[in-house]
């Protein structure tokens, strides 16, 4: 009976860390070019993200918006 209280939990965080990958992957792509320092810079967090998945999309969050501020 005690799972029956973690079932929120156990889907809830999953779906939070998916929502926030998949709005910082569009958040990578929908970057207007002239904010990266040379074209390599987009694919390169496109595949930090991509393939980080959370872990990648913090790590985006953290450094890549703070460089093209």
């Amino acid at each position: 009976m005690a799972f029956l209280g973690c079932l929120p939990i156990i889907f809830l965080f999953p779906l939070l860390f998916f929502i926030f990958w998949i709005v910082t992957l569009f958040e990578v792509l929908r970057r207007p070019d002239d904010t990266f320092r040379n074209s390599g810079d987009r694919i390169m967090w496109i595949l930090i993200v991509f393939f980080g998945n959370f872990i990648g999309a913090l790590i985006y969050q953290i450094f890549g918006k703070n460089e093209m501020s």
